[in-house]
């Protein structure tokens, strides 16, 4: 078995995975904000279709935190990538693929849940419809 070579391609490679990553968490980090700010205004507002404002301000409240630990950990990334390749430090590339793991669990297991919502919804929304004609149809 031949052993894994760290050459000049891959420490490029990684060096523009951290300029997209850390554009990546910024940009997160500056949504997740502004979600927040606009959860605070819905606050302010007053009953949309029936909707309160504030019930729509707790959603938009809350939703960001969906975005701290990913952006946390994009932010780790970045940091320990750039200290491994600058330094030739291996723990700190451990560490930087170790929090790309996170990242992508992460999202990996938000996607599944959100599929999982959707697929539930879906069969509540057919259900409605079925038992609304059985009923509508008597």
């Amino acid at each position: 078995m031949e052993k894994l070579v760290f050459n000049e391609e891959i420490r490029e490679n990684l060096l523009a995975s951290v300029k997209w990553v850390n554009f990546l968490s910024i940009v997160c980090a500056v949504m997740a904000a502004m979600m927040a700010m606009a959860g605070v205004s819905f606050f302010m507002l007053p009953t949309i279709d029936g909707v309160p404002g504030y019930a729509i301000g707790i959603i938009y409240v809350l939703l960001p935190l969906l975005y701290v630990y990913p952006v946390k950990k994009m932010f780790d990334y970045v940091r320990n990538t750039r200290n491994a390749l600058n330094c030739d430090l291996q723990d700190s590339l451990d560490e930087s693929f170790r929090n790309m793991h996170s990242i992508l669990r992460y999202w990996g297991i938000l996607t599944i849940v959100m599929l999982v919502l959707y697929a539930v919804l879906i069969v509540v929304a057919i259900c409605g419809v079925v038992f609304a004609s059985i009923f509508l149809a008597q």
